[in-house]
């Protein structure tokens, strides 16, 4: 089973962004069957690679792929974009 690490910046500007929208997002992948081939472990961290989080946060990286001004939806297909790769 392929474990995908989502990294979450949990700084005061991501979280102010929208960043917990994005983790329950996420966490409602783990509620996906059990026969499903994939998990999902959500990494809580500061700050990622931005050099304003002002003008791109919310932050998150799934895998090596870092993603500014994420969004549920785009966060969602990168990470099922990933189990395609498997």
């Amino acid at each position: 089973m392929k474990k995908i690490d989502v990294f979450v910046c949990v700084c005061a500007e991501c979280m102010l962004s929208g960043a917990m929208d994005l983790i329950c997002g996420i966490e409602s992948l783990k509620k996906v069957p059990k026969a499903s081939p994939f998990t999902v472990k959500i990494i809580p961290t500061t700050p990622l690679d931005c050099h304003d989080h002002s003008a791109c946060a919310p932050v998150i990286k799934v895998e090596d792929e870092v993603m500014e001004n994420a969004t549920t939806q785009n966060v969602m297909a990168k990470i099922l974009a990933h189990t395609d790769n498997m």
